[in-house]
């Protein structure tokens, strides 16, 4: 493409040159080609195609799992009788499958216009199907450095017939140039609807779509207090827009929960480089200026308050929820590393790390659902800087529903579990008799948890209380005080 307009070559030798010199012939042709509709709106097949303006009203209701739902209303000039009608500002991800045009009632007694076929044709920039869109217009070849205006009068297949002044010619040589009309739209996609209505005028639609490579995340900023014991947690949503096309103004929905989808093939499928725009300053309103959630079927939506524009291939940060405070407690926490296939034996060790575990409940007044995302955590230093110390992922919470994130390994809180006594009853079970030993290096009491995990059907005892979590899970809940070492020490019979 040059400047506003299309070029195609022509190799020398990939076509024949004639000129045909038949006046009368030529005079005979020019009314009818004079007359000849715009190829822009023509139909495959020859139809009248009406390109429809650009949609208006655009909304967008975004989901985590890399689809959209997008409706925008578009006005549609009809004739009585049966209408061709082009949209090309679609994206190149769309789902054609989930295509909708809805025509508005005027009243109760209006005839609606029937909508008979829709398609998407694909290859508008091809060369086949950019010569054949200007059958009928003026166009330029270029050869040897000149160039010259003449009539695109047929492309059939490889050949074209042009008409230069009075003469007709065919498959000349050179280069040809497509000038771009006002009415021209680059994209290569074109959505073509075939309508039946009973009477002319122009009408108000409902265009919906499903498009792919369009979604939204959540991010989440966590400050702990010096004592972490509060915890001010606000998000971010992050929509990314990988699709070719830019809404504008759109009103936006953000769903957040998990939705059964069926992956029918897009128009297409390749993967786009993603631009992220810098985050906008945070909101300086109130509470009425953050999106609120409602209930949406089983899941929940966040309606934003005000239109949001998404560039192609770009990806931008929109506040979700103001700073929320709550009551966290530090735990460490140890999991039973398991033996990895490895018959254990009386008298095995094991070194233990303690994971740095975050709990809270997701309670209060302004309290509501926390859709999945990412949380960063940070903490204030000695000299007062904020740093990182931990993310995880917060999965779907409900109100009232209890956090539990796993941010770090703890340095100064060792564990160490040895095999006091182990020894095969049967082929499938066993009994075994185990030492877990903590110790606390840091300088003030801690709370540890330990988790261990068992396979088939099993009986436990021990000194200490516990407390069984699942079917297969222990848990024991103990204070450790600070350069102190504490034990556990349990027996369990295994079988199955």
């Amino acid at each position: 493409m040059r400047g506003n307009g299309y070029l195609i070559n022509k190799r020398a030798g990939d076509m024949t040159s004639c000129l045909v010199s038949i006046l009368l012939i030529c005079m005979a042709l020019m009314p009818s080609l004079a007359s000849a509709d715009s190829p822009a709106s023509r139909g495959p097949g020859g139809q009248h195609l009406t390109m429809l303006p650009p949609g208006r009203n655009i909304s967008l209701s975004i989901y985590q799992n890399n689809i959209a739902v997008v409706r925008e209303i578009r006005d549609v000039p009809l004739v009585s009788g049966e209408n061709f009608l082009g949209i090309t500002d679609i994206p190149g991800d769309i789902d054609v499958s989930s295509v909708n045009l809805r025509f508005m009632p005027v009243s109760q007694s209006d005839p609606l216009p029937l909508v008979l076929s829709y398609y998407v044709e694909s290859d508008m920039l091809s060369r086949p199907s950019l010569i054949r869109r200007f059958v009928g217009r003026e166009i330029e070849i270029s050869e040897n450095g000149t160039t010259y205006r003449c009539v695109l009068v047929s492309a059939t297949g490889d050949s074209i017939v042009v008409r230069r002044g009075d003469s007709l010619v065919v498959d000349p040589p050179g280069t040809l140039i497509l000038p771009l009309g006002p009415d021209d739209m680059v994209n290569p996609n074109c959505l073509r609807f075939q309508v039946r209505s009973s009477i002319s005028g122009t009408r108000e639609a409902e265009l919906s779509y499903r498009v792919g490579n369009l979604s939204w995340g959540a991010n989440y900023f966590g400050v702990l207090d010096r004592d972490d014991t509060r915890l001010a947690l606000s998000a971010w949503a992050t929509i990314s827009n990988m699709t070719d096309l830019s809404y504008e103004g759109a009103g936006v929905k953000l769903v957040a929960g998990d939705i059964m989808v069926s992956r029918a093939g897009s128009v297409q499928q390749t993967r786009k480089a993603l631009q992220v725009m810098p985050e906008a300053p945070a909101m300086a309103g109130g509470p009425s200026e953050l999106p609120e959630a409602t209930p949406l079927f089983e899941y929940h939506s966040f309606t934003l308050p005000r239109p949001v524009s998404l560039p192609a291939r770009t990806s931008k940060h929109v506040q979700l929820m103001g700073a929320r405070n709550f009551a966290v407690k530090k735990v460490f926490m140890f999991e039973g590393p398991g033996y990895g296939g490895v018959e254990p034996f009386t008298g095995m060790k094991q070194q233990l790390s303690a994971n740095v575990v975050l709990e809270f409940s997701n309670t209060g007044s302004d309290s509501g659902p926390l859709p999945r995302g990412k949380v960063s955590i940070y903490r204030y230093d000695a000299s007062g800087s904020l740093e990182l110390v931990g993310e995880d992922v917060i999965p779907e919470t409900a109100k009232d529903e209890k956090v539990r994130l796993l941010i770090g390994r703890a340095f100064d809180i060792v564990g160490e579990k040895t095999v006091t006594d182990y020894r095969r009853t049967s082929s499938r079970s066993y009994e075994e008799a185990c030492s877990i030993k903590l110790r606390n290096r840091k300088g003030e009491d801690v709370e540890v948890v330990v988790l261990q995990r068992f396979m088939g059907d099993w009986t436990l005892s021990s000194p200490l209380p516990w407390k069984k979590i699942d079917a297969s899970t222990v848990e024991f809940r103990l204070k450790v005080p600070k350069d102190k070492e504490v034990e556990i020490l349990y027996r369990v019979k295994v079988s199955g």
